[in-house]
């Protein structure tokens, strides 16, 4: 049996999960800009081999702040494994093949994250939104872009 503590200490993680994890985030990412701030960043049209580790934290660290500052205090757990998560998640992830032939890789990307985030978790419309938006624009510039793979973005 929990004692008072134990249960208290349960439900203030239970609760601030996203908060905790946004600080986790935030030591790693910092953690992971110091290390590679000895690279050379090159210039802009040959970049070197320091540029995308410095863009990957400083492009972490600014989400985990947004995390940390939109953070919802989840009163009860979210049931997971039922059966409309499972047919949200195929036709999210079924759409964006589908979406890439016909739109390119940023629209059906955002339209598959954005359903994902909004459907399945306690997240407001406008934040699901800003972050499939963000997390696609991300994508698209770290293969299109960084590694010059082709990707059709629209």
């Amino acid at each position: 049996m929990e004692t008072a503590n134990q249960v208290k200490y349960r439900l203030f993680i239970l609760r601030n999960g996203d908060r905790i994890c946004a600080v986790g985030l935030l030591i790693v990412f910092v953690i992971f800009g110091i290390a590679s701030s000895d690279l050379d960043y090159g210039t802009l049209r040959k970049l070197g081999p320091g540029f995308w580790p410095m863009a990957l934290a400083v492009t972490g660290g600014a989400l985990s702040i947004v995390l940390f500052a939109v953070g919802r205090e989840v009163p009860i757990l979210a049931k997971t494994g039922t059966f409309r998560t499972f047919i949200v998640t195929l036709g999210s992830m079924s759409f964006i093949p589908i979406g890439y032939y016909y739109l390119g890789f940023v629209p059906s990307a955002t339209v598959s994250l954005f359903v994902m985030i909004y459907l399945l978790g306690p997240y407001k419309w406008w934040v699901a939104l800003l972050t499939s938006v963000i997390g696609s624009v991300c994508v698209y510039v770290l293969f299109a872009i960084g590694l010059a793979l082709p990707i059709v973005a629209l």
